[in-house]
C-alpha cells in the first residue's frame, strides 16, 4: 500500500494528472488510478519508468527507504564511488564539515 499512496502524493506533488503521467510512462490512465489505488501493482519496468517520471528512486516509490534521494543526488554518489580512494576520502571530509556547519548554524545538530 506504501506504492499507492506514494505514487498518487508524488504525481500531485509534480503538478501531474494521471493521464499526464500515463503518457511519460507509456501506458493508459486507468492503470495509474489502479497502481494508486493499490488494486494493481507495477512490473519492475513499470515502477522503474514511474520512478523516473517523478524524479526519485525506485527504492522511495516502493517504500523501502523513507529519504527521496532524488536523480541528481544518486548521479553525484555515483560519479563520487568512481573516483580514487583519496580523492574520495576529501571530498567526504569535505562535506562532513560543510554538513556540520549548516546543521550547526541552523540547530539542526
Amino acid at each position: 500500500m506504501e506504492l499507492a499512496k506514494r505514487l498518487s502524493n508524488l504525481r500531485k506533488a509534480n503538478g501531474l494528472s494521471q493521464q499526464a503521467l500515463a503518457d511519460i510512462t507509456g501506458t493508459h490512465p486507468n492503470q495509474i488510478g489502479k497502481f494508486e489505488l493499490g488494486l494493481a501493482l507495477p512490473s519492475v519496468e513499470m515502477a522503474q519508468k514511474l520512478a523516473d517520471a517523478l524524479h526519485v528512486s525506485i527504492d522511495y516509490l516502493v517504500g523501502n527507504i523513507e529519504e527521496n534521494l532524488d536523480n541528481s543526488l544518486m548521479d553525484k554518489l555515483k560519479t563520487l564511488l568512481k573516483l580514487p580512494e583519496d580523492v574520495k576520502e576529501s571530498v567526504l571530509f569535505s562535506l562532513d564539515v560543510l554538513i556540520g556547519k549548516a546543521t550547526s548554524q541552523k540547530g539542526l545538530a
